[in-house]
């Protein structure tokens, strides 16, 4: 099978995940029994979904989702010899579909890598793609070739200076966390300074950061469910991505089930003045 032929069932895949929460319709916002954070109905119908869509095809991947109960990984080898990885978060803003199912933001995400993903790094991630559930706003890179919304190639915002008015998005949610708070005081000079915002869905945050809706972004907790395709989206749209220490996460070993600290930005200027906040 082609990787073009692969990055056509990604796409197909997140429309059949859209149709599975339509059917479901206010079901699919109900809470399940989880040790996770948030859970609903929907979360576990599309990954039965897409676990089947993909070997109904007999696509040659290792598949990642969240919601697969396969420890520790997460995955399902869905062929004999597999040549690419994909990796799949059924619902990013769970939380926003079980509180604001018609209103609030919330996707689902996926991100093709060349290779079965026992050595990958974020550069081997050749397509990624998000689908904001209540819009129908699909945004999708594809290595090399740029960044595209609906259709259309798109750019980060090449402002270069930080202002009352730069938009930065920030997971608040991360930086409570125990393990964050040395960084919780920095951020929060940052309500001060900027036009500070929090959508309850990280790849909102970076999927808006690749079309020019915000100037910065950081999360000090990144699931890498989210950033393998946020990565691509905003580099291909000529963005800033790395780790709070400033290393591209380029060159950097991906991992479905780690945790990340990322710092994002429209370009390197501004992502400089960000970082400059966690030294």
């Amino acid at each position: 099978m082609r990787a073009e032929h692969l990055e056509e069932l990604c796409i197909q895949a997140l429309w059949k995940a859209h149709d599975i929460l339509n059917q479901l319709g206010v079901e699919g916002s109900k809470k399940v029994k989880s040790d996770k954070d948030v859970v609903t109905k929907g979360d576990r119908a599309i990954s039965e979904g897409i676990s089947a869509f993909f070997s109904q095809h007999r696509a040659p991947i290792v598949l990642y989702a969240e919601e697969f109960t396969e420890e520790p990984f997460h995955r399902k080898i869905l062929s004999q010899n597999p040549l690419y990885m994909v990796t799949w978060d059924d619902i990013d803003g769970s939380k926003n579909l079980e509180k604001g199912r018609t209103i609030l933001p919330y996707c689902s995400v996926i991100a093709l890598f060349d290779g079965d993903g026992t050595e990958a790094t974020f550069k081997d991630a050749r397509f990624a793609a998000i689908l904001e559930h209540n819009s129908k706003t699909l945004w999708m890179a594809r290595r090399g070739k740029g960044t595209f919304v609906n259709g259309t190639q798109v750019y980060t915002d090449q402002t270069k200076q930080l202002d009352a008015l730069s938009r930065i998005a920030v997971d608040h949610y991360a930086f409570k966390a125990e393990k964050a708070q040395p960084y919780h005081a920095k951020v929060s000079e940052w309500d001060k300074l900027f036009w500070v915002v929090d959508f309850g869905a990280s790849s909102i945050h970076l999927a808006g950061l690749s079309s020019g809706m915000f100037d910065g972004y950081a999360n000090v907790a990144q699931k890498a469910h989210e950033i393998g395709a946020g990565n691509l989206l905003v580099t291909e749209a000529g963005g800033f991505m790395s780790d709070i220490m400033g290393k591209p996460l380029a060159d950097q070993k991906y991992d479905f089930n780690a945790v990340y600290q990322v710092v994002g930005a429209a370009n390197r200027q501004i992502g400089e003045k960000l970082l400059e906040f966690f030294k």
